[in-house]
């Protein structure tokens, strides 16, 4: 079995865990929707410097397996860029989507992390 595969499988079988470490989520891009596995992970900073008002950072990351395959079409992947829209839902609380704006991405081998900045409220 060659690096590759061993990363692939290891990807899928340890890092996309939804026993441990993951969730089932439902991700829209436009009109596209995709059915991944994933973690969503809020990184909430708020700074009490002494203001009256403290400065809170919304930011959050997502961390999938990349590039998106669509199940209608797999011969196009779909790739993510800075700026796209992005709505996510738990398929196992499909009443609450969130709206985020893709902020970078990055790609280490299969595993993409994406930062976000929340669009809307939960």
């Amino acid at each position: 079995m060659s690096l590759k595969e061993l990363i692939a499988r290891d990807i899928t079988n340890i890092f996309m865990n939804v026993n441990d470490f993951c969730d089932n989520l439902n991700i829209q891009i436009g009109r596209k929707k995709f059915n991944v596995i994933g973690s969503l992970q809020s990184n909430t900073v708020t700074n009490n410097s002494g203001n009256s008002s403290p400065l809170q950072s919304d930011a959050w990351v997502l961390y999938i397996k990349y590039p998106l395959i669509d199940d209608l079409d797999a011969t196009q992947p779909e790739l993510l860029s800075a700026g796209q829209r992005i709505i996510i839902t738990n398929r196992e609380k499909p009443d609450v989507a969130m709206s985020f704006t893709i902020v970078s991405v990055s790609d280490e081998m299969g595993l993409a992390t994406i930062q976000l900045s929340n669009n809307s409220g939960r």
